[in-house]
């Protein structure tokens, strides 16, 4: 449970400072975790938590005197205030709140003369005194909290220089895995400089140790903060006159982005809190991190992008990883875009404890660029742990470049790519066929949260052909072990060329989670490591379907019945055809189905090159017709693509047919001819006239009965390719057979997986369910299980339908019409035998056909089925509670409202995409190639 009685909710860790010099506070932020989040609460106990503050004060104060070499020692400084707990029995036995906690001293990191600040870090260890009965220790009206005095003075949206901070605690097992939370972490530098009359965007950069979601708002006084009432003031005085209630800012929550134009120069106060939720559990926020800075506005006359920028650096958010005993390296190069005019003069940063301050020097030979060269050795204390630091440059005017924030994780491992055991070589591969290459590494990748690229080039040349955003593309895919990545390139790409692939460094980030992500994968920026030759493609690249019908003049579906050579110099491949169904083109009018006509072109020069058997059902792709004679479409169009002349039947092909075609006539309207002037030109396939690219068969051009032969069973062809996917959405299997299948795998431990989809979600065009139907399946069992594969499930007692695997044999139950009985027919097929089957039930109102492999295996006759009501579940797996739960792999799992469908299986619904890594029985080879 997550609620107040069973949280251990230290809210109110109130970090109060006793009195100390005034108007020198400049901001700070803190962040906690259990030494142990296995640990159980039960009984009173104590718990040891690290709580880690960064924090910042006026320079050269009581809490401030530090320097370059100051930072080099390493030593504390400041007053010895004490961050407090009010929380009622904060401490053991009766100590009165409120409760010192730990030392509000700190080791200083960074200062800046032009900015007047310093800051610096630490943590400390407490007990928090817990059980499992007491759950919420909040005396008084903060939750955690620097409170009373005092920040900086004049500041534009703070009436006084009261300051309040506090951050909350939750000890309670987090809701998705059990253990205890650790709180986001955050970093700013303390005065920000920003100029009056441009608009900025602040990033605040986070990150979160448990891989939360996370979200950013506006600290408060009081109200309502996620599902909690929260009755005290977050922020001190900054809370009376925050950014966004009077002047204007903007804070993106999830992005945690401030998007603000200032009105006029001042000095402002920002506070905001940095919450984390669990995955799944969107509603109320796990722990709150507070951040407090300070944001300096001035007047320039530059222009808004005239300002200080970086070259060549590594900018947010990006992630790196520094193992044990290793030393980070990080460069800094900056110049100013109003170069020589002004020029980038200071830079200012925050950075972990033993960063030394470096140099920002001249570039030589480089006008106006500046570097600064970081190095920095962590040591014990730091590792397991995640470090934040920010940079700005600032110009001779205080003109001040956007802020820019880097995450190392110390004590991690960046992925690296692997090599081969005994060349010692890049693992890196390219098919120029599939024009798909991969590279692997020796740790788990996975997809970057922010823009970073792969980039191809003509290696002669230099030349950029193709770029692709690994965030986003769907060109790039990760194996399902996480160890590899596929790139699929879709550049024009010259024939007889060397190009060569530049992979940027995080292109792909590793599975510890950071800010950016995750660690950057080390990337390839040599132009001899991963090298191809377009020699061998001519014409094995496939375009995409979409496109094919675009460039086509015909597409049909049909199976091959004579294959001949009808000019021996040079040989010109012909087949003969056997029509299912033309979705683009148009015939004579008196055609009817199935018809059979001429294909020619195979293996010419120009054509692709396409291999065709006698008895292959595919799809064809045509440019021309002459008295039912066609050509297959040319290997290479104009603009030098490569198009293939056929492709499987499969339902996803035909889909995207079907789709490319409606959006044809959709531009073309509703005429019979399409974008043709008329029957003549259409059928002549005049190119001159534009329109066969456009021209398709409308559906009223045959007679309105016909069927087309699919092994001896005659199936409807004008019921068309609806049928819904039962496991959409639902979530992938560990067992990752084929990373392309949407598909749910069942362990045997596993007897409470209840996969549920509403009918009204499954069928949303429909308002009642379809009287008749089919289900379409392809699965894998062990042997001699008994269990449930799917039921429609409207009430503990209600199952209109069920499919149950028992005794090597295969039943289906449903509820007879009128008596409303529960009836079943049994089918003696067995399909529990560690085989993976494709198989289908027809269902009407007579009877019930199971198809397996693409042939009847047996027809039951039923006496009627009772109407179903349109309220329910289809539910995946099992019947209801307590019933035997399917432990196979459905790899698809597909509800037709039309009981055809279950015989067009093989031809239209042909889903199975890739090789399983067993060999299959040779019995079911028809089942598993694809």
């Amino acid at each position: 449970m997550f609620s107040a009685m069973t949280s251990v909710l230290l809210a109110a860790l109130l970090v109060a400072i006793s009195y100390v010099s005034a108007t020198h506070f400049r901001g700070a932020t803190m962040n906690w975790q259990p030494l142990n989040t296995s640990t159980v609460i039960s009984g009173d106990m104590s718990l040891p938590v690290r709580i880690s503050f960064k924090i910042a004060w006026g320079r050269n104060t009581a809490e401030g005197k530090c320097d370059s070499s100051t930072v080099a020692e390493q030593r504390e400084i400041g007053q010895d205030v004490k961050w407090k707990c009010l929380t009622e029995n904060c401490g053991t036995g009766h100590t009165p709140k409120p409760h010192a906690v730990g030392s509000m001293k700190f080791i200083c990191t960074a200062f800046s003369d032009e900015g007047v600040w310093v800051q610096g870090s630490n943590s400390f260890i407490f007990n928090f005194p817990v059980n499992d009965t007491k759950t919420f220790f909040r005396v008084g009206i903060d939750p955690l909290g620097v409170h009373e005095c005092c920040w900086i003075q004049n500041a534009k949206n703070f009436p006084s220089d009261m300051m309040r901070l506090h951050t909350e605690l939750d000890f309670s097992p987090r809701p998705d895995n059990g253990k205890l939370n650790r709180s986001p972490v955050t970093d700013m530098i303390p005065i920000l400089p920003t100029r009056s009359g441009c608009e900025h965007h602040l990033y605040i950069p986070h990150s979160d140790p448990d891989f939360d979601n996370l979200r950013c708002r506006w600290a408060t006084t009081h109200g309502s903060v996620g599902d909690r009432q929260n009755t005290l003031n977050e922020c001190g005085s900054i809370c009376f006159h925050q950014l966004n209630v009077h002047y204007g800012a903007i804070l993106i929550n999830d992005t945690c982005e401030i998007i603000w134009t200032p009105p006029e120069p001042g000095l402002y106060g920002v506070a905001v809190q940095i919450e984390d939720f669990a995955p799944g559990f969107p509603d109320k926020p796990l722990s709150e991190t507070p951040l407090q800075f300070l944001i300096q506005v001035s007047h320039s006359n530059l222009t808004c992008d005239q300002k200080p920028v970086f070259q060549d650096t590594p900018l947010q958010p990006n992630c790196f990883a520094v193992s044990e005993g290793d030393t980070f390296t990080f460069d800094i190069y900056a110049t100013h875009v109003a170069y020589p005019i002004r020029t980038a003069k200071f830079l200012t940063l925050t950075r972990p404890r033993g960063m030394s301050e470096p140099a920002f020097l001249p570039v030589i030979g480089k006008p106006g660029i500046k570097k600064a060269s970081l190095r920095w050795t962590p040591d014990e204390e730091q590792y397991g742990h995640e470090h934040l630091f920010c940079f700005i440059v600032v110009d001779e005017d205080g003109v001040a470049s956007d802020q820019q924030c880097i995450s190392i994780l110390v004590g991690f491992k960046a992925p690296k790519i692997a090599v081969d055991s005994v060349t010692g070589q890049a693992l890196v591969t390219f098919d120029v066929e599939q024009m798909q290459g991969t590279i692997s590494y020796d740790r788990p990748i996975r997809k970057p949260t922010a823009a970073r690229y792969i980039e191809v080039f003509e290696s002669d040349t230099n030349q950029l052909v193709e770029k692709i955003d690994t965030s986003a593309s769907t060109n790039v895919e990760i194996s399902a072990d996480f160890f590899t990545a596929t790139i699929s390139l879709k550049g024009s790409y010259k024939p007889a060329t060397t190009h060569h692939i530049i992979v940027q460094e995080g292109a792909f980030v590793g599975h510890d989670n950071c800010a950016g992500g995750g660690p950057n994968a080390e990337g390839i920026d040599s132009n001899m490591t991963w090298v191809f030759s377009t020699d061998a493609v001519r014409c094995k690249r496939q375009t995409s379907v979409a496109e094919r019908v675009r460039r086509s003049v015909f597409v049909l579906t049909g199976t091959v019945k004579k294959c001949l050579i009808y000019n021996p110099s040079p040989s010109h491949y012909g087949v003969t055809v056997s029509v299912h169904w033309v979705y683009k083109g148009l015939f004579s009018s008196n055609m009817t189905l199935p018809a059979t006509v001429f294909i020619s072109g195979f293996t010419t020069q120009g054509n692709c090159s396409v291999d065709v058997e006698i008895g292959d059902t595919l799809v064809f792709f045509t440019s021309i017709n002459r008295s039912n004679h066609m050509l297959v479409v040319r290997c290479f169009d104009v603009s030098g693509d490569l198009l293939s002349s056929v492709a499987p039947v499969t339902y996803k092909v035909l889909k995207e047919v079907e789709g490319t075609v409606k959006d044809l006539q959709a531009a073309c309207g509703s005429s019979h001819y399409g974008c043709c002037s008329d029957s003549v030109t259409a059928a002549a396939g005049n190119q001159s006239e534009g329109c066969p690219d456009y021209s398709f068969v409308t559906m009223d051009q045959f007679p309105s009965s016909r069927t087309i032969q699919i092994s001896e069973y005659p199936v409807d062809i004008m019921s068309g390719l609806d049928a819904y996917d039962l496991l959409a959405e639902l979530p992938l299997s560990d067992d990752h057979r084929c990373d392309k299948l949407n598909k749910v795998s069942f362990k045997q431990a596993s007897h409470h997986i209840n996969l549920m989809k509403p009918i009204e979600k499954v069928l949303d065009c429909f308002k009642a369910f379809p009287e008749e139907y089919s289900i379409l399946v392809q699965s894998m069992q062990p042997e001699g299980l008994t269990s449930y594969l799917l039921a429609l499930d409207q009430t503990p007692d209600i199952h209109p339908f069920a499919i149950r695997f028992q005794d090597s044999s295969v039943v289906f139950e449903y509820r007879e019409i009128g008596s409303r009985v529960k009836k079943h027919v049994e089918f003696d097929v067995d399909l529990t035998d560690g085989q993976f089957y494709r198989y289908a039930f027809g269902v009407t109102n007579s009877s019930v056909s199971l198809y397996v492999n693409c042939s009847l295996a047996e027809e039951k006759p039923i006496t009627g089925l009772d109407p179903v009501e349109f309220k329910g579940d289809f539910v995946v797996g099992r019947k209801h509670v307590g019933t035997d739960t399917f432990t196979g792999v459905i790899e698809k799992l597909l509800f037709s409202p039309n009981p055809a469908h279950a015989a067009q299986q093989c031809l239209l619904y042909d889903f199975y995409e890739c090789r399983p890594s067993f060999s299959p029985d040779p019995m079911h080879r028809n089942v598993l190639d694809c």
